[in-house]
C-alpha cells in the first residue's frame, strides 16, 4: 500500500482505538478526553507508515546532507528518529556477502538482514513487543508520564496494525516471524509457513500500469482508499459526538 493509504488506515485505527478506550471505561482517556486523542493521534499516524522505515536510509554520511539531497527519499518520515532507526534496522548490511555462503554465520546474517516488508517490521513480532511494554504500564497509577507513555505506545500500535493489515490486503502478505524462527534455529528446516498469504496476484493488464491488487492498483485506490475514508468519516462523528457529551447508543460507543 501507498503511504497515503497507511495514514488513512492510521487514522481509522486512532478513532477506533481511541472509541474502544472510552467504550471500556479506560483510565487513560477518562479524565481527560480530548487531551489523550491528541496525544494518540499523531502516534497513530506516525506509526501506520513506520513499518516502511525498512526502506535503505543510505550512508551516514547522507545524514549530513539537506533533507532534499539525501539517499533513503522512499522513507516515509524523513525526521531524526526515523531515519536512525532505519539506519539501525539496517546495520547488518555491511556483513552482506561476508562469510561463507551456507555457514551458520552467513544464515545469521540473512535473517537478520533487514529488507523491505520483512519480519523486523512488517510481522507480528514489533507489535508483541509493544504489548509486552504495555503490559507492564499501570493504567491506574494516575501518574502523567505513565499515561502518557501508555498512549504514545498505544498510537503505535495502532498505526501499527492499521499497517500490518494494510498490507495483509496485497498479494506480497505479510511475513510470519514465528514461523521462520522455528523452521531456521530450531527444526533446521522448512516446516511452519514463514509468510501469510490471502490476496492473490493479479498481472497487469495493460502494460506500465499496476495489476489490480498492486501497489497504486485498482484494489488500492478506488476500494481499500475510498472505503477507510467512509469509516473514517463515520468514525469521526462518533468520536464528536462523543467528545461533545451527546448521548449515544452503546453498540455504537
Amino acid at each position: 500500500m501507498q503511504g497515503v493509504t497507511h495514514r488513512a488506515g492510521g487514522v481509522t485505527a486512532c478513532l477506533a482505538g481511541y472509541s474502544l478506550l472510552v467504550y471500556s471505561g479506560s483510565p487513560l482517556v477518562a479524565a481527560a478526553p480530548v487531551a489523550s486523542l491528541a496525544c494518540l493521534y499523531p502516534f497513530a499516524v506516525w506509526g501506520a507508515t513506520a513499518s516502511d522505515l525498512d526502506h535503505a536510509p543510505g550512508g551516514l554520511w547522507d545524514e549530513l546532507k539537506p533533507i532534499g539531497q539525501r539517499s533513503g527519499q522512499s522513507l516515509p518520515s524523513q525526521d531524526v528518529v526515523s531515519r536512525a532507526i532505519s539506519h539501525v534496522l539496517h546495520a547488518t548490511k555491511p556483513l552482506r556477502g561476508v562469510f561463507p555462503k551456507g555457514s551458520r554465520a552467513a544464515q545469521l546474517v540473512s535473517v537478520l538482514d533487514c529488507k523491505h516488508r520483512s519480519w523486523q517490521t512488517h510481522s507480528e513480532l514489533p507489535l508483541a513487543v509493544i504489548l509486552y511494554f504495555l503490559s507492564k504500564l499501570d493504567p491506574t497509577t494516575g501518574n502523567l508520564s505513565s499515561a502518557l507513555t501508555q498512549l504514545i505506545l498505544m498510537g503505535i500500535g495502532f498505526g501499527l496494525v492499521a499497517h500490518l493489515i494494510l498490507d495483509l490486503l496485497t498479494p506480497e502478505g505479510l511475513p510470519f516471524a514465528t514461523g521462520l524462527f522455528i523452521n531456521k534455529f530450531i527444526l533446521r528446516k522448512h516446516v511452519l509457513p514463514e509468510r501469510i498469504k490471502i490476496i492473490p496476484h493479479v498481472p497487469p493488464t495493460q502494460k506500465g500500469k499496476p495489476g489490480f491488487f498492486s501497489t497504486g492498483g485498482t484494489w488500492e485506490t478506488k476500494i481499500v482508499f475510498n472505503a477507510l475514508h467512509a469509516i473514517n468519516i463515520v468514525l469521526l462523528i462518533v468520536t464528536v459526538a462523543k467528545l461533545a457529551g451527546f448521548a449515544l447508543p452503546s453498540l455504537v460507543v
